[in-house]
Formats: structure tokens, C-alpha cells, sequence
């Protein structure tokens, strides 16, 4: 795969899902090419090796399983381990972060989120469906909680350094036709309903305030949108 290419999804002969982490053959289901795709955003927009993330990973609550209503052990969809040593491990004293994943037309599971995060050492979260990514921080003052996060650290950061990279040093993203889906179903959940015209418009203020923000003469270099 080279730069600017679309993320695409693999598929076997028999039409499925080829793993992007083991190439083990998963049955092409929504939920499942919602989370094979958000796995090759992880890697090759964030950054993150193979060797630190996981999929269907069972959570515990100390020697026990924490379970689903239904009696089943819970098992978060993504999970971004410290290190290649806390993956082989299953270390839930190491994980940076968990990943929930869901089928495009779902738009609930944030308290199967809470439970991966406050279940584990993991200091935020993303629930996504693929059209909607939403990023979240543990945060333990005042009241241990999760809050929304301006985006997701790429390896190697904390979620400190989330929104605070100089310019210098963006990246031009892998996939920018996903990108700009995101911006524009966000504005749609976000009651912004006019015709595609104005949708289109909005994109368009989107994109040039970004590109101003870019090559404005800031003190302290730091983008401002």
C-alpha cells in the first residue's frame, strides 16, 4: 500500500474478511469490516505497530470475567496494548487503549466502553461504526470519568500531546476522501439539515479555515483550528 491510497479492506476467494492483524479468514459482517478498517487506520495513520493491538480480547474484573447481560464474557473489540510484551500477555495493567466497534447503522455502545476502560489500566477509548469516530480520555479529578478528546494519540503519545502538535510536524493524512466523510456526517448528527448544497458549503468553510490555521503566523507555532 502507498501513501495517499485509500485504506481498503482485504478480501479471500470465498468473499471473506482476510484479519489484518493475523490474516486469519472472519466472516464479512458489518460490525467486522467496520473494525478491519478502523485496525488499518490505527496502523497506518496512528502510527501502531501489529504487535500491540488485538482484537476480541475478554476483559477481566480481577480473577473473573466481567460478563454481558447475557451471561457471555465481555470482549472488547479492539484493544492497543503498551508494548509487544503486554499484548503477548493480555496485560490489563497495560493497555493504552480500547476500541468499540459497531455496524454503521448503530448508534449506541458507549457504556460497553465504559466497562472495557474502567475494567482495565486504559487511560481513553474510541467508540466508532465507521461513519462516526468518537474519541474519549479517562480522566480521574474531579470524579473519575471519561470526556470527549479533540482526537486519538498516535504511538508513542499521550493524550496530552492530542491537539498540541506543531505544525511541523502534521502529516498529510493516508485517506482524505474518508476523512472528509467523517466532517460531513458529523455535521449531519450535529442538526445541521440543509440540502447537500449547503453541506457542500460548509465542507468548503471546513477545509479553508483549516488551511488558513495552517499558514498563520502564530508565537508559539501551535494550530489554533
Amino acid at each position: 500500500m502507498t501513501d495517499d491510497q485509500p485504506i481498503e479492506l482485504e478480501f479471500a476467494p470465498d468473499g471473506k474478511l482476510v484479519d489484518f492483524l493475523d490474516g486469519v479468514l472472519l466472516e464479512n459482517r458489518p460490525e467486522e469490516r467496520v473494525r478491519q478498517t478502523f485496525l488499518r487506520v490505527l496502523h497506518y495513520e496512528y502510527g501502531y505497530p501489529k504487535e500491540v493491538m488485538l482484537r476480541e480480547v475478554t476483559i477481566m474484573q480481577g480473577a473473573n470475567h466481567v460478563l454481558e447481560q447475557d451471561g457471555t464474557p465481555t470482549r472488547a473489540d479492539i484493544v492497543v496494548y503498551l508494548n509487544k510484551a503486554a499484548k503477548a500477555s493480555k496485560d490489563q495493567g497495560k493497555i493504552k487503549f480500547v476500541v468499540e466497534c459497531k455496524r454503521p447503522d448503530v448508534d449506541a455502545g458507549h457504556n460497553q466502553l465504559v466497562s472495557y476502560i474502567f475494567n482495565t489500566s486504559a487511560s481513553g477509548g474510541v467508540w466508532t461504526n465507521g461513519t462516526d469516530v468518537q474519541p474519549f480520555r479517562r480522566v480521574s479529578e474531579p470524579d473519575n470519568a471519561l470526556v470527549r478528546a479533540p482526537g486519538i494519540p498516535k504511538h508513542g503519545e499521550n493524550w496530552d500531546a492530542v491537539g498540541r502538535m506543531r505544525r511541523a510536524q502534521l502529516e498529510r493524512p493516508r485517506d482524505v476522501r474518508r476523512l472528509l466523510q467523517l466532517c460531513h456526517n458529523r455535521l449531519h448528527s450535529r442538526g445541521v439539515d440543509g440540502d447537500e448544497e449547503d453541506l457542500a458549503m460548509d465542507m468548503v468553510r471546513i477545509i479553508l479555515a483549516k488551511a488558513q490555521d495552517e499558514i498563520a503566523d502564530y508565537p508559539d507555532d501551535l494550530p489554533r483550528f
